[in-house]
């Protein structure tokens, strides 16, 4: 959410290029998943689940209630007009195939870290150590 108002701004309100808008946001809420996770999340770690799950659903309700209270409940638009596929009367928006194709290139490239990388079978054999601990 944080990331899309920033889109907004960026492009539409002040003519940042688009890709340059996109790679501050991504770099900005990067930053700010770390500082949640260093904030929030990490001094969680050792306690049950519940809690996790509470905070992080704190955050939620914080970031959308200020969100709301900052930019408003109207309908806000990059203005990017992207083309519908027709496939059998069928309707399939451009939109929607690029947020598939980039959700299963990132699920993919993780799969791939955890499995092929050192760090990521690290952390694997980690887990199972801590789960055959308790």
């Amino acid at each position: 959410m944080l990331g899309m108002y920033g889109m907004y701004f960026l492009y539409a309100q002040y003519d940042v290029p688009f890709l340059l808008a996109a790679l501050i946001c991504i770099g900005g809420v990067a930053v700010l998943g770390v500082v949640l996770h260093l904030a929030v999340i990490q001094p969680l770690l050792g306690t049950p689940p519940i809690n996790q799950l509470l905070a992080t659903g704190g955050v939620l309700f914080f970031l959308q209630s200020a969100a709301t209270v900052m930019f408003g409940i109207d309908f806000r638009n990059l203005g990017i007009r992207l083309p519908v596929l027709d496939v059998a009367e069928m309707f399939i928006s451009y939109a929607r195939l690029l947020a598939f194709g980039a959700a299963l290139a990132g699920m993919v490239a993780l799969y791939l870290f955890l499995a092929r990388s050192y760090t990521g079978t690290a952390i694997g054999r980690s887990r199972r150590t801590v789960r055959s601990c308790r």
